[in-house]
């Protein structure tokens, strides 16, 4: 995409804590144990600012806890291969246009309500 390729650095709270953070560890890695490599913090804004000073710097959180910062770029999701319509689909976690991180806090990043009311059509998401 043109900008730098900088190493992946995983941010996580501990499974323990429950939350988004347990349901990821669940649903999506299988209760398989996390490498060495990722950086434990305490909470959801620990995680937050982390990311935000870490060039590279990826955690998992819920949606509404995520969109409306400034500091950070919510990422779209896809499925997995077997499961969808379109090879190229991936569903943002925020309403389009996405507004960039120059624009806030004037402008906020919404909730993209209709994908998570819409069953089937958010990749990752709880009951």
């Amino acid at each position: 995409m043109g900008g730098p390729n900088p190493r992946i650095i995983p941010v996580s709270r501990c499974p323990q804590e429950g939350g988004s953070v347990e349901y990821f560890s669940q649903a999506v890695i299988g209760k398989q144990p996390v490498g060495r490599n990722v950086v434990r913090v305490q909470d959801t804004t620990d995680g937050l600012r982390r990311v935000a000073a870490t060039l590279g710097g990826i955690d998992d959180a819920s949606a509404p806890e995520v969109v409306g910062h400034c500091s950070i770029h919510p990422l779209p999701l896809g499925r997995p291969v077997n499961q969808r319509v379109n090879q190229n689909q991936s569903v943002p976690p925020y309403q389009d246009p996405y507004v960039p991180v120059g624009r806030c806090p004037q402008e906020r990043n919404q909730l993209n309500h209709p994908a998570f009311q819409q069953q089937g059509t958010y990749p990752i998401k709880s009951n």
